[in-house]
């Protein structure tokens, strides 16, 4: 790797280790979500009021369940 992409790399795991971390002492650990999106490896900060978001982007992933639900319930009728 280029000396760059290493420490872009590192930088990157430096801010989600220090992330984590300070989530787990604040008592925000529940919020970290995995997308419900099988494709998806995206994991996502939940911050709905009740803690009900499901999708790591409304606009991508939930559009895209929402529709394929929508198109799989409109081709049983």
């Amino acid at each position: 790797m280029k000396p760059t992409k290493l420490r872009g790399t590192w930088l990157a795991t430096l801010v989600a280790t220090t992330t984590a971390v300070a989530s787990a002492q604040a008592g925000t650990w529940s919020r970290f979500k995995a997308c419900r999106k099988d494709t998806c490896g995206w994991i996502f900060y939940d911050r709905s009021r009740n803690r009900s978001s499901n999708w790591c982007s409304m606009t991508i992933c939930g559009n895209r369940t929402k529709t394929a639900g929508y198109r799989r319930r409109r081709a049983a009728t």
